[in-house]
């Protein structure tokens, strides 16, 4: 997550700003989008499953 988050998804915000006519706020929907991935793991993913 860290290589991921530090080098390649900047890279992705500034292509998706450049694209909107330099609207940063568009370019946040990617930090977005990878909060709500950590959310869902937070929520859903951590769970033990039983075999029975």
């Amino acid at each position: 997550m860290a290589i991921v988050g530090g080098a390649i998804l900047p890279y992705g915000m500034g292509t998706l700003i450049d694209m909107n006519h330099d609207d940063i706020q568009s370019g946040y929907l990617i930090p977005l989008v990878c909060f709500l991935i950590i959310l869902y793991f937070g929520i859903f993913g951590h769970k033990v499953k039983k075999v029975a």
